[in-house]
């Protein structure tokens, strides 16, 4: 065509129905034979149920319609919030051409997946959250009226699977973008996002130019049946719901970001239907990277005792291997001298943790203080010395008699300060003040206990150790399992680190 020329048409014959509607005299017919049916006979005019959304479903009618009540319908079990229907020519179940209907049925956003179950659920429409329903569609009396009179008669009509099978006309939708970082790395950088779809889509359509993550660059993406979070190599698959993209480390810590994902290309499921490429996010990326215990530092306040008094006075230190915390389960004991060695001698007992120091001689043996110190001074319980400091009273001629042996007495005063630095801020109310052990584990101490203080920043805990039954520094910390997590929810890693 071109000019001015105005195409012009010719119509068959065409009258109106009751409800207003052109009906094409030529092509059109209706197998309406009275106004009063049974639910077998009105069930039999249902045809062509088709899934065109996760809220939205569609069926013909090989009779036109007058009126619609969304509330007399159910699809999957969920009630319908709207319908529409549109009176058209179609073809009946034999190939013929009819005047019908197609009614649009609406229901709650993401009432229903956007995939038909198969083998034996083969074209029941899925309900979100309770499985695959037997019924498809059910229509409450009265709940449709059609232009000549017939309406869904009493006791309503239930359309199973067995009836009709729907058929899967509905795009994937991405449901959720998760954060992660995978096994092996634990620096508090992302290096994973994982897209999740309503239903598998087709393998053959990602690879990593299919997405973009603001912010990182995509080295790799590929199709896995099952969110891997943070293993280290899923099993890749031709279908599936989860996308993984391995993304490049950012080089900051960011475990609390949310970085925004764009498909930005087209995505099909396995009937074909058509996620179309994003121009802008159609779903918030989640906060799922675990907050990480990046290091754990630790200041110590050594333990000591000061045994007898008077010019005998001279101070014990717990110091290296015993400092800390460790003090407040050691104790130091003075004994006569059983093996009638004729010196000063002091052992550390490790099995009971008690230092324990024999005087000179047997029933009238005494020793100076400053004999004393040399002995204490000697004793190595981590292979080195340095784990006793011993500060003599002012007069250094004193002396130690067997008869100042007595029980085993404990150190006091020591404790250890661990500081702890996570990659993200934490929820304050999953950090037990009271008592650290409920959050955190120390290896290999067994009956460590404390206090634990959240700092402004929500990044970082104060750890006081006021009693443990090893040394704390150079020991494993690690949070436990589902104890501390960051603002979304999400749960610590679990990895150790040292503290040192």
């Amino acid at each position: 065509m071109g000019g001015t020329d105005t195409p012009t048409g010719k119509l068959g014959a065409m009258v109106k129905d009751a409800n207003g509607q052109l009906i094409d005299l030529a092509r059109a017919t209706t197998n309406i034979t009275g106004t009063t049916v049974t639910a077998t006979q009105f069930k039999g005019y249902v045809q062509n149920i088709k899934l065109l959304a996760d809220n939205k479903v569609s069926f013909e009618l090989t009779q036109p319609v007058k009126e619609i009540d969304a509330s007399g319908i159910t699809v999957a079990g969920v009630t319908a919030t709207g319908a529409s229907f549109e009176n058209k020519t179609i073809k009946d179940g034999s190939g013929n051409m009819v005047y019908g209907s197609v009614v649009t049925v609406t229901l709650p956003d993401g009432s229903l997946g956007t995939d038909i179950g198969t083998g034996a659920d083969a074209g029941k429409l899925y309900k979100v959250g309770t499985g695959y329903q037997t019924n498809t569609l059910v229509l409450a009396q009265d709940s449709i009226k059609t232009v000549a009179g017939v309406s869904v008669p009493a006791g309503g009509v239930t359309v199973a699977n067995s009836d009709v099978a729907a058929k899967d006309y509905a795009a994937p939708q991405i449901k959720k973008i998760y954060t992660y970082e995978k096994a092996g790395s634990t620096n508090g950088m992302i290096d994973r996002v994982v897209v999740e779809y309503s239903e598998a889509v087709k393998a053959a359509d990602i690879n990593k130019n299919a997405y973009t993550v603001e912010g990182y660059t995509v080295e790799d993406a590929y199709v896995v049946t099952a969110n891997p979070t943070t293993t280290a190599s899923p099993t890749l698959a031709t279908t599936g719901k989860f996308v993984v993209l391995e993304v490049a480390e950012s080089g900051r810590l960011d475990t609390d970001k949310k970085p925004v994902v764009k498909q930005v290309v087209d995505i099909r499921d396995t009937e074909d239907n058509v996620k179309a490429a994003e121009s802008t996010a159609s779903v918030a990326t989640t906060d799922t990277a675990a907050p990480v215990l990046l290091s754990a530092t630790t200041a110590q306040t050594n333990a000591s005792k000061t045994l007898l008094s008077g010019s005998k006075a001279f101070t014990i230190t717990l110091g290296d291997d015993l400092a800390g915390a460790y003090g407040n389960s050691a104790k130091v004991q003075i004994v006569a001298d059983a093996t009638n060695t004729n010196k000063v001698e002091a052992t550390w007992d490790a099995t009971n943790k008690v230092l324990r120091i024999e005087v000179k001689d047997a029933g009238t043996g005494t020793a100076t203080l400053n004999d004393v110190k040399a002995a204490v001074e000697a004793v190595q319980v981590g292979g080195d010395a340095g784990d006793f400091v011993v500060n003599v009273g002012s007069n250094g001629a004193s002396t130690i008699a067997e008869a100042d042996a007595g029980s085993a007495v404990s150190f006091s005063g020591g404790n250890d300060v661990v500081t702890l630095t996570f990659s993200e801020a934490l929820k304050e109310s999953t950090i037990d003040t009271a008592n650290f052990t409920n959050d955190f584990d120390i290896t290999p101490a067994t009956a460590e206990a404390g206090t634990a203080v959240l700092s402004t920043d929500k990044k970082t805990i104060t750890l006081t150790v006021t009693t443990a039954d090893a040394q704390v520094k150079g020991a494993s910390i690690a949070a436990k399992t589902n104890a501390v997590e960051d603002a979304n929810s999400t749960a610590a890693d679990t990895t150790p680190v040292t503290i040192n």
